[in-house]
Formats: C-alpha cells, sequence, structure tokens
C-alpha cells in the first residue's frame, strides 16, 4: 500500500515538472519558429506531423490493450508471461515501423502538392523526411518499453527523460535561430535529440527486466487490439482532425493560428493529467488485485479531485488565453492570430476531453474495449463531418465546434456506462460535480469582469493578473467544492499533505 501511493506521488510529481517544461518550450520553439521563419513554415510544420501521425491508426489499439494486459504480470512478477506479451508487442511495433517507411514515402511525395503555393516540391518533400525519423524511432526500438515501465507504475521514469529531452531539444533550437540555420537542418538536429527517448527506454528495459526473448509470443494480446480499435481512433481523430481539416481547406497559416492556440491548451490539458495520471497506473493495479472497494473510493477521490483542476486551470486560460495570444504574436502580421471565439470552444472541446479522463481509465483498465467501441467511432464520426461541413461556413471556428460536439458526445456516454456496467453508482455524482464545475466558472468570470478586467501589454503585465486570477480560481472552487463535499476536501488535503511528507 505504502510502496503504491509513494509511486503515485513520484508518478504525479514528475508529470507535473514534464507538462510544465512542455507547456513552456511548446511555447518557446513555436514563437521562435514564426518570428524567424513565417507562420507558413510553422503551419506546414504542424501539418506535416499530423500528416505523419495518422500511421497510429496501425496500433489499432495496441497500446492500451497491452498496458491492461501488463497490469497482472507486472503486479504478480510472472517473468515469463511478461515476456510473452513484450515479445509479441516489439514484433507488431517493428511491423509498423516497416510500414510507416512506406507511409512516409507516400506523404514526402503527395504533401508538396496540398502546400505548392507557399513552397517547392523538395522543400517540404525533404521536410517530411526529416521530421519522420523520430517517429520511425519510437515504433522501432522504444514504443514497446515504454509501455512496460508505464505499465509497472514508474511514470516518473518516462516524464524524467521527456523532461531532459524537452529542454535539449528548445536550447539547440534557440542556438539554431541565432545563428540563422535553415529549416531543414534545425528539424535534423531536434529529430536526433528525440532518437534519444526510445533507445534509452530499450536499455532500462531490458537492464531491469528479466525478459525472456526465446519465449513464444503471446498473440492473444495482440488479437485483442480490435477490442480497443474504437478508442484509438477516436483519440487519433481527436488529435489531428482539425489540423487536417484546416490543411486541406484552409491553409497552412491558419493551421498555425490553430497551432498557437492549441499549444497552450495542450499545455494545460497536461498539467491537469500530470495530476491524475499517476492515479491511473493505481487503478489497473486494484483492477488486476480485484480491491473492488477501494477502486470505489480511489475512484470517488479522482473524480472530484478531476473537475476540481479542471474547473480552476481551464477558467483561468478561457480568461487569459487571448490577451496572452495577443502579446505572444505581437509583431507578427501575416495572419490574424486573435480569435476570441474559437479560444472560448477551444477551451471548452478541451475541458470536456479532460472531463472524462476518470471515466475512461476505469473503462481501460477493466478491458472494456469492445463494449465501448460504437460510441469511439461515433465520437470520430461527428468530429469529421461536423469539422468538414462547418469549416466552409465558419472557418476554424468550424472545427472547434465539431470538437466540442465529439467530446461532449463520448463524455456524457462514458458516464452512463461507468455507472450502469462497472462500478455502479449513481449518475447524480457525475451531475452534481458538474454543476458544481459550471457554479464555479461563473463565480470566477463575474468576479473577473467586474472587479479587474484584464488589460495587459506585456508579458510582466500579464503575469501580475495571472496571479490572481489563478488565486481567484482556487479560492473559489475549493469554497464550491467543501460546502458540497467538506470529508472529500479533507481528505485531498490530507492525501498531498502525506504525499509530500513521505
Amino acid at each position: 500500500m505504502r510502496s503504491r501511493k509513494k509511486l503515485t506521488f513520484y508518478n504525479t510529481l514528475f508529470g507535473l515538472l514534464q507538462q510544465l517544461v512542455a507547456a513552456i518550450c511548446g511555447l518557446i520553439v513555436p514563437r521562435l519558429i514564426i518570428g524567424h521563419y513565417g507562420s507558413s513554415v510553422n503551419g506546414t510544420i504542424s501539418s506535416i506531423s499530423q500528416f505523419l501521425s495518422y500511421i497510429t491508426f496501425l496500433e489499432a489499439g495496441v497500446g492500451a490493450v497491452v498496458n491492461s494486459a501488463l497490469y497482472k504480470p507486472l503486479a504478480r512478477k510472472d517473468n515469463h508471461a511478461l515476456s510473452c506479451v513484450v515479445v509479441a508487442t516489439e514484433r507488431y511495433f517493428r511491423t509498423i515501423a516497416r510500414i510507416f517507411l512506406v507511409y512516409i514515402a507516400l506523404v514526402a511525395v503527395f504533401f508538396p502538392f496540398v502546400v505548392s503555393d507557399q513552397f517547392s516540391w523538395f522543400y517540404s518533400f525533404s521536410l517530411v523526411i526529416i521530421i519522420s525519423i523520430s517517429t520511425f524511432a519510437q515504433y522501432y526500438f522504444g514504443l514497446t518499453y515504454q509501455l512496460v515501465i508505464q505499465s509497472d507504475q514508474k511514470l516518473y521514469l518516462t516524464s524524467l527523460v521527456q523532461v531532459v529531452t524537452l529542454i535539449l531539444n528548445t536550447v539547440i533550437v534557440l542556438i539554431c535561430v541565432s545563428l540563422n540555420v535553415e529549416i531543414h537542418l534545425l528539424k535534423l538536429i531536434s529529430a536526433t535529440v528525440y532518437v534519444l527517448r526510445p533507445l534509452f527506454y530499450n536499455y532500462y528495459v531490458k537492464s531491469h527486466y528479466q525478459i525472456d526473448r526465446s519465449v513464444e509470443p503471446d498473440e492473444n494480446t495482440i488479437k485483442q487490439k480490435w477490442d480497443g480499435l474504437g478508442q484509438h481512433i477516436a483519440y487519433v481523430i481527436h488529435a489531428n482532425t482539425d489540423v487536417t481539416v484546416l490543411t486541406l481547406f484552409a491553409n497552412v497559416k491558419i493551421v498555425s493560428v490553430y497551432s498557437v492556440y492549441h499549444s497552450v491548451i495542450y499545455g494545460i490539458v497536461s498539467v491537469v493529467n500530470s495530476f491524475t495520471n499517476g492515479i491511473y497506473a493505481s487503478i489497473g493495479n486494484l483492477i488486476a488485485n480485484e480491491e473492488d472497494e477501494k477502486l470505489k473510493d480511489t475512484f470517488d477521490l479522482y473524480e472530484t479531485l478531476n473537475f476540481m483542476l479542471i474547473t480552476i486551470f481551464f477558467t483561468t486560460t478561457g480568461i487569459m488565453l487571448l490577451p496572452f495570444v495577443q502579446i505572444y504574436t505581437a509583431g507578427v502580421t501575416d495572419v490574424n492570430y486573435e480569435r476570441p471565439l474559437f479560444a472560448a470552444l477551444l477551451v471548452l472541446a478541451e475541458a470536456a476531453y479532460c472531463m472524462r479522463n476518470p471515466y475512461s481509465t476505469v473503462i481501460l483498465s477493466a478491458g472494456h474495449f469492445r463494449q465501448t467501441n460504437r460510441i469511439c467511432y461515433l465520437e470520430a464520426s461527428v468530429n469529421i463531418v461536423l469539422s468538414v461541413i462547418l469549416v466552409y461556413q465558419f472557418g476554424i471556428v468550424g472545427v472547434a465546434i465539431g470538437t466540442l460536439t465529439a467530446m461532449l458526445v463520448r463524455t456524457f456516454h462514458h458516464v452512463y456506462y461507468l455507472s450502469k456496467h462497472i462500478l455502479y453508482r449513481p449518475i447524480r455524482k457525475f451531475a452534481k460535480g458538474l454543476l458544481l464545475c459550471v457554479l464555479s466558472v461563473l463565480l470566477i468570470t463575474t468576479i473577473v469582469n467586474t472587479c479587474f478586467p484584464v488589460h495587459a501589454k506585456n508579458y510582466l503585465i500579464w503575469i501580475l493578473y495571472a496571479i490572481p486570477v489563478f488565486i481567484l480560481s482556487v479560492l473559489i472552487t475549493l469554497m464550491v467544492y467543501y460546502l458540497a463535499y467538506p470529508s472529500m476536501i479533507k481528505r485531498i488535503f490530507r492525501m498531498f499533505r502525506n504525499l509530500f511528507r513521505r
């Protein structure tokens, strides 16, 4: 028990560190590229990355299925079962890596025609090849071993590796821009840095786990990927639809606008998730050990904490996002970056995405992939169809509406499914948490708009506004949730106090 809590603490702490570093680096690097190379180059890089990421369709949900399959062997220290899963998974991912080489060639040949009005064919072709290097290395060398580390409740280790490579890459980009290095060479050096991640995961697992590579691979694990296909497709669509639709039906400068807003909000999503990601592996461990009562108790805490974090961080983001973008893109005149309605819709969409995390976590950890596939297909369909239809009428706002609608559809379904088929808890618990969230948001925004509306002209003034807005969000949220759940809030305080003491 103590070991589980200790690992949860380390996972949460290092996960938070990783997301903070990722958020900061994710803002510095695009701004350097926009300022030095222009919005078209930044948008093209974002578009290439999104098109290449469609190769993850071939994962077919293997990641979630493998995580679920690894919990028991790791909890019971069954090295033979662990080896069977690892060997089968590695074989599968290396097959994907080989297919990826063909996919890279296709993207490299045809993508340049999409942006032919901006860049030459060879310019875009070579950029695709360079950007693809780190993704190929991930599949061929490291993804299997990353899953082993995460399933063994050692997310802190992968977080630390991410922190080191993110900082190193940012420093390299800063140096390259200051030396006026051509964008292709800059991305080649960055790709080399990110190759270090899978190589480290490969080395660590082979050094710390007794993997017998001569065993017969457990092909049943891979066959179960079809059960997780719906979950996987929905995730890929969520991560890639908006940029793809804008690339095909708008232009790469609008993609650059989207990427600026998304990088900020994605940083917030990551920070929120980092507080609760440490609980993910613990829930899988509880399910593997059939500790049902402890599972329900942990879920109640997980749900309440998640609602509070969403309220605090996304309300602050909703208030401070547009002023930040205005400062961030000051002096950039090749495209309009001030999009208040788009900003509001994207914040709501990603808040809805985070809101379903506790429910998705239990569903995936319990192995209920096949039972929830239909809603995942529906989410993906709604996202694509609405985004394509609305982009013609509303542009970048249209894709945000499509994303928000899709997120709400699946979130509400997961709440229903968990209540009726796994934890057997009343849906009113979710409704109460959502109501408290909405009430807190209304109180915070009303006070800010009435007492100190935000008008920031530089980063220092923005920070001087952001700090009191964040503090107010924390205080109002704590007050509202304490009045509704006094014992739960006390328990959350005790949990963090005890974790930090250890």
